[in-house]
């Protein structure tokens, strides 16, 4: 066991290590080559080896969890029994995160499109591509870090290489000076929270080892020993998530900038800031759901977040920006996370990494796609391949959705508050919204823009391969199969029949919004040019001179669905477009004016910054009463 231990240990984190350093020599020319490749083929041998951690570990993980250190390279002072230590957790939600994280960035380098705009800059494809497979090896640490300060030190890394990666590929047509760097003040705001949240575990806990501080027993003797400690931990590591998670606000100042994002950046924000910051909320479920009042900030917070972001990717015009639309709808999917985690008991957390692990592959794909198609184009020979595989991973993150029944239900069962239950079935809508703003990106393919503009062969076999990859990862967590390992015990179908016998109206009204919301999105979508045939099929010809089956049909179906259409897009037209323009477009632009001096280099931003930090310091040393 040690021996297998070690090995999976020095391919999992050797190999992206080695595979940033031999990317950087070739991108600084000491070695020829295409940086791409030693990329790929490290990002390819981690897959790999997650793959095979996770066959390899979860029939024993109902056991035990295995953690093992590699390196005890820093003590605290005065503190021997708390050192720094490199090591690997290994269980289900660890590698859970590690094959998502491996398998979405391996989608990456195999989809992202070639940016024209770069090619003419020696920066952007050397170091955006080392920035980011340094992020990725800091979400990996983070991953499967074995305690606090390990978890702090690669979030430190990770923010870093966000900034550098985003300062990177800024293309704005206004001065450097004057250009807006919202994303320095948010990871700032995430790192300061998790540096308080740091101090106040080292002060009440006795070791900074998940396994030891995240038992029950500990919580329960820091809650006799200081009650006010684990309500400030909890929200501080809340607000530590929040600016990854990209939750309003965070989402609006970091999507809502006027010039285009790249595909790298996109890929940086949506897939390794994003899973380290469910990662936070998900290791750390333990001591978050050990505090109520904590549980429904995030169910509130979660689900106004996800109800906002969701109005502000519809609110868009369906043929500008979709892979800002996708943004906006991966900061929904976030929401419905952290909302779930607030509602959820601990039990229920696998349908919260079914929806994670299923949604976000899927997002990552479709958010690449969309750069294809504003930056090079789809050309028409592909288009049908594309939006077969569309059509697969959309089924795949419908199915994923169901995720949030275990939740939604064991919290409606047992609480009695009006309050709590309006943001449960406000969950209902907001996940079918979720839906129709995927559909609405799959109908928009058909349109004659997606056409290719330039001679950029598509790579329709990695698309497929990733389509068949996701495919194969789902199907595990969805469907009992035998002699599969899952990820975690219990694959959903087999949670669902004792969940709908026990609310059988919250299954149905989930299920029929996920229904109607497709099947508005197909009538409300743009038709597209084909030229119909002359002569109906036999059937419907049948149909229309022997049983009346289309004046049936268009009577009891067809035109109560129209009608219901018409008021969808009538809403959307004029309701939603005018409140969206005096809400939403204002309210980034307010906040972008506050941040405006909040940039990097001047005074203002390290002065805000410190006085925010000795002002949460003081209040916890008053709370602590220090």
């Amino acid at each position: 066991m040690d021996r297998t231990i070690t090995l999976l240990l020095q391919l999992g984190l050797v190999v992206p290590f080695v595979t940033v350093l031999m990317s950087a020599l070739v991108a600084c020319r000491i070695l020829k080559g295409n940086p791409r490749w030693p990329a790929l083929l490290g990002v390819s041998v981690t897959t790999l080896v997650s793959v095979v951690a996770a066959g390899y570990f979860s029939p024993l993980l109902g056991e035990q969890s295995y953690s093992f250190p590699l390196v005890r390279w820093l003590t605290l002072p005065g503190e021997t029994s708390l050192p720094l230590e490199i090591g690997v957790l290994y269980d289900s939600l660890s590698l859970t995160f590690y094959a998502l994280v491996s398998a979405g960035m391996l989608c990456v380098l195999l989809l992202s499109p070639p940016d024209s705009a770069e090619s003419a800059d020696t920066v952007a494809p050397r170091y955006g591509g080392l920035l980011l497979l340094m992020g990725f090896c800091a979400t990996t640490g983070i991953i499967l870090a074995t305690n606090f300060l390990q978890l702090f030190f690669c979030w430190c890394l990770l923010s870093m290489s966000l900034n550098l990666l985003h300062e990177v590929h800024l293309r704005t047509t206004l001065a450097p000076e004057t250009a807006r760097r919202h994303w320095w003040g948010w990871n700032a705001l995430g790192d300061g929270m998790l540096l308080l949240g740091l101090f106040l575990v080292q002060t009440n806990f006795t070791s900074l080892d998940f396994l030891t501080m995240l038992q029950p027993a500990a919580l329960t003797q820091v809650a006799e020993t200081n009650r006010t400690a684990l309500p400030g931990i909890s929200v501080l590591l809340f607000f530590a998530a929040l600016p990854r998670l990209s939750l309003f606000p965070a989402s609006a100042l970091l999507v809502s900038r006027e010039e285009n994002w790249s595909a790298r950046s996109l890929a940086g924000i949506n897939l390794l800031a994003m899973t380290a910051g469910l990662f936070l909320l998900l290791r750390c479920a333990p001591l978050i759901q050990a505090v109520p009042a904590t549980r429904t900030l995030m169910v509130q917070l979660g689900t106004l977040s996800a109800l906002l972001t969701l109005f502000s990717a519809l609110s868009l015009p369906r043929d500008a920006h979709p892979d800002r639309c996708l943004s906006w709808l991966t900061a929904t999917l976030a929401g419905l996370a952290v909302a779930s985690v607030g509602l959820g008991q601990v039990g229920t957390l696998s349908g919260t990494l079914a929806l994670v692990v299923l949604e976000l592959l899927v997002l990552v794909i479709l958010i690449l796609l969309a750069a294809w198609r504003e930056q090079n184009g789809i050309p028409t020979a592909a288009l049908a391949s594309v939006k077969l595989c569309l059509m697969l991973l959309i089924l795949l993150a419908v199915c994923g959705l169901t995720g949030l029944l275990p939740a939604l239900i064991l919290s409606r069962a047992a609480t009695d508050d009006l309050r709590v239950s309006f943001f449960i079935w406000l969950t209902v809508p907001v996940a079918a919204g979720y839906v129709a703003g995927l559909m609405r990106f799959y109908f928009s393919l058909a349109d004659s823009n997606s056409s290719s503009k330039t001679g950029k062969s598509f790579p329709v076999l990695p698309l497929w391969s990733a389509t068949l990859g996701v495919s194969l990862l789902g199907s595990p967590l969805l469907i009992p199969f035998p002699f599969v390992p899952s990820l975690w015990p219990g694959p959903l179908l087999e949670m669902l029949p004792p969940l709908f016998e026990h609310d059988w109206l919250m299954c149905s009204l989930f299920g029929l919004a996920l229904l109607v919301a497709m099947i508005l999105t197909w009538m409300t979508a743009g038709r597209s040019h084909s030229v119909a045939t002359t002569e109906p099929p036999a059937l419907l010809q049948l149909g229309r001179s022997h049983y009346y089956l289309m004046s049936l049909l268009d009577r009891v179906l067809i035109q109560p669905l129209e009608l219901l259409a018409r008021t969808v897009s009538l809403t959307e037209e004029w309701l939603v477009s005018r409140l969206s323009r005096f809400s939403l477009e204002r309210l980034p632009r307010a906040w972008g004016d506050l941040l405006l001096h909040m940039q990097n280099g001047q005074v203002t931003f390290p002065t805000l910054i410190l006085v925010m930090t000795l002002s949460v310091l003081i209040l916890v040393l008053m709370v602590l009463q220090i």
